[in-house]
């Protein structure tokens, strides 16, 4: 539907500009495993067999596949060849722990729910051994607002919307590393305009993301107009910054004709599209490289020990930071070689969810580039 060229603004604006983060811990359940993004929650599995026994470790071995499966579906970039496994693979050698979250054993029945802690080190080498191109940064929160611009009468939050719907539905089973969500605020339902949202009135999108708490907002607008028996269906997706100002147009379709009947199932079919390629362009742009991406000799300044320990975690939980060593511990601070498993792109998008950035300081002869605080405020 929509090729990978269609997102070729967009992956500018991935390169230059768009904040990051990589989770260490969000939920309980995730605590004590050392990287979120390889923690797979909630995997459900139902065996029946000769015995109980037998349906549990059936059981067990469907819930690790179901669990791998869903890693690689998390991490790896699109559209490359993945071959099996092989024989002698085993998902056991990836795994750190497994949790049983429920289970019910029966005569002959075994029902259970999962989760999995991936080792992230023994992950990322069993891919590139296989040649495998994936990425592990996480994005800032990305608000879509799905308007339906029928007859000239906008709707968001106002039924209907089968636009909305359809990312509603998208949205309860993704699971990648670029954060969309929909609009949850009933204080935004009632304060904002979809008017204001459609001609991209900074004010309002400001509004709303300070009220959504996010980082980026997208308005894409569905319209949809009589052509024949059929409905013609024209969209285009922006990209705004928090504060209202537009960073790019990230998608746009026109004349896609559906019959009526189909409604439905068509914007579906848009709205994955449309995510799949934002997925898509954000892990090309911040892929692990750990055969060609170089090493850095960063100075961090440090007025106490425990400021210098809370920049070295900081950059130990950094995905396009392979490991770094410490060189060089003054009064002052301290030099750092990172060594880097990703671009300097990847690295500063990585940085700035923490208000960090590299500077190059070309005062400071023998190592320039300093780990500086960045500003609070939005670019």
């Amino acid at each position: 539907m929509q090729d990978t060229s269609s997102y070729t603004r967009f992956l500018c604006f991935c390169i230059s500009v768009f904040s990051a983060f990589y989770i260490s811990s969000v939920a309980r359940a995730e605590e004590t495993c050392a990287n979120s993004v390889f923690f797979v929650k909630g995997v459900e599995v139902a065996v029946q067999a000769e015995s109980g026994e037998a349906a549990r470790q059936q059981a067990t071995d469907q819930g690790r596949d179901q669990a791998w499966a869903i890693l690689k579906n998390r991490l790896l970039i699109s559209n490359q060849p993945v071959e099996g496994d092989g024989a002698e693979f085993s998902i056991d050698d990836f795994i750190d722990y497994t949790r049983i979250d429920e289970e019910t054993v029966l005569a002959n029945r075994y029902q259970g729910r999962f989760d999995y802690c991936f080792d992230r080190l023994r992950v990322r080498d069993y891919f590139k051994a296989k040649g495998l191109n994936h990425a592990e940064l996480v994005s800032a929160k990305m608000l879509i607002l799905p308007i339906w611009n029928e007859a000239n009468s906008p709707r968001l939050w106002r039924q209907p919307n089968p636009w909305f719907k359809a990312w509603k539905d998208q949205l309860e089973t993704h699971d990648g590393l670029v954060r969309m969500m929909l609009t949850k605020s009933l204080l935004a339902e009632r304060s904002i305009k979809v008017s204001d949202l459609l001609l991209e009135n900074k004010t309002a999108i400001a509004q709303i993301a300070m009220m959504e708490k996010v980082e980026r907002v997208v308005i894409a607008v569905l319209t949809p107009e009589k052509y024949g028996a059929a409905i013609r269906l024209s969209m285009t997706a922006k990209l705004y910054r928090k504060d209202g100002s537009f960073m790019s147009d990230i998608y746009s379709i026109t004349d896609f004709d559906t019959p009526v009947s189909n409604i439905p199932v068509a914007v579906s079919a848009l709205a994955d599209d449309m995510a799949r390629g934002v997925e898509g362009v954000w892990r090309r742009a911040n892929q692990i490289n750990l055969d060609d991406a170089g090493v850095l000799m960063v100075r961090i300044p440090a007025a106490s020990i425990g400021e210098w320990t809370k920049q070295i975690n900081v950059l130990e939980t950094l995905p396009p930071i392979d490991h770094l060593e410490v060189v060089q511990l003054t009064a002052s601070g301290g030099v750092v070689r990172l060594h880097l498993a990703g671009s300097m792109t990847a690295l500063t998008n990585a940085l700035e969810q923490h208000q960090l950035k590299i500077e190059d300081q070309r005062e400071r002869k023998e190592v320039p580039l300093t780990l500086v605080a960045t500003s609070n405020t939005t670019p």
